[in-house]
Order: structure tokens, then C-alpha cells, then sequence
């Protein structure tokens, strides 16, 4: 397999990309006895997704990695079955467990699209409309305090320092100060102290 894998690649020239995939029967790709065809890499290219397709036909670049995985791929496999692997046992439930699989997912996906044009605009709206009240959000708010305690019965001096104390921190609020940053300098709430620390 190493011996595989250090073959050079030949990769022909594929720009454009379109004018290549016209050439009906080139070789586009080859390591060692393993080649590739245009015809082949066009069904490779047709059983990618639209938005997989889009890509390698845009770049070369991309085409070529694709061709160069493609390579790789089909020559590890004709190593595999020269060494008679897909005869094991345990390999060949494998491959059928895979190959089953893969036609459950096509069904599956094909079955499950919806018929084109459902559900119309207008059906939307009338869902829409007879269950409005669950999209409804109550208004919510997110509440942020400093806390600056005043024991009851305090003394007024006490009190004018607090009240101080709060102007100030409003009138740095007012600066744009980090909100963090004053609760960490003046929170008398060991809680909101600790989780406001810059």
C-alpha cells in the first residue's frame, strides 16, 4: 500500500473545468494502473450535493483535490480486494450492513420531502394565525444591582454617606465606567461581588 500512495499523480490540466468535462473519455487522473475518466469524474461530480457540485466547479483547485482523493480511494481499494479482503467475513457484513444503510437513507430522505409548494403561504399564515399567542414573549428584563447597606436606625451620617456614596457610583455609571467594575469596588453583596470581578 505504501508503494500506492508514493505513486505520482498525474493530474491533467483542467481549465477550464467545463471544456474538460466535455472531452468525452480523457483521462483526468492516474496512480499507477489506477486512472480516471472524465466520464467517471462526471458522476462523481453529479452524485455530490448542489452546494459540493457549485464549489468544484468553480475552482479547479478543488477539482483537483477531488480527483487526487478519488485516486487515492479506488487504489486502496484495489488493494484491498488483491488481498481478498472484502471476503472476510466480518468485513463483508460490514459492507452489506454500509450498503443497506445507504438505501435507507436515500428512501428515508426522499420519502420525507415534502411535495413542492407545501405548506403554502397561505397555510403558513393561518398556522401562524390560530397559534399566535404561543409565539408571544413575555417582556423580560435582566436586573443588575450594587448594593450599598444601611442598617435600620442607622445614624444620619451613615445614611448621607450611602447616599453619597450611590451618587457617585451613578454619576460614574453616567461616565460609561464598567458596570463590573463598580460592583466589584462597592457591592456589599459578597455574591454579585464575586461574579462581577473583572
Amino acid at each position: 500500500m505504501k508503494r500506492a500512495l508514493l505513486c505520482s499523480l498525474a493530474i491533467a490540466s483542467l481549465s477550464p473545468m467545463a471544456h474538460a468535462i466535455d472531452l468525452f473519455g480523457k483521462t483526468v487522473g492516474k496512480m499507477g494502473a489506477t486512472e480516471i475518466t472524465v466520464p467517471q469524474m462526471r458522476d462523481l461530480i453529479a452524485a455530490q450535493s448542489a452546494e459540493t457540485r457549485k464549489a468544484i466547479l468553480d475552482s479547479p483547485d478543488t477539482l483537483r483535490e477531488l480527483i487526487r482523493a478519488e485516486l487515492l480511494r479506488r487504489t486502496v481499494i484495489t488493494e484491498a480486494k488483491q488481498a481478498a479482503w472484502d471476503k472476510r467475513p466480518a468485513v463483508a457484513l460490514t459492507m452489506e450492513r454500509a450498503r443497506e444503510q445507504g438505501l435507507i437513507d436515500s428512501y428515508v430522505t426522499e420519502k420525507s420531502q415534502p411535495e413542492a409548494g407545501y405548506p403554502s403561504a397561505k397555510e403558513i399564515e393561518a398556522a401562524y394565525e390560530a397559534n399566535k399567542a404561543q409565539f408571544r414573549v413575555p417582556a423580560q428584563a435582566n436586573l443588575s444591582q450594587i448594593l450599598l447597606r444601611v442598617p435600620q436606625g442607622a445614624e444620619k451620617a451613615v445614611e448621607d454617606k450611602a447616599a453619597a456614596t450611590a451618587r457617585e457610583i451613578s454619576t460614574r455609571i453616567a461616565k460609561s465606567e464598567k458596570f463590573a467594575d463598580l460592583v466589584a469596588q462597592y457591592s456589599q453583596d459578597e455574591g454579585s461581588r464575586k461574579r462581577r470581578k473583572p
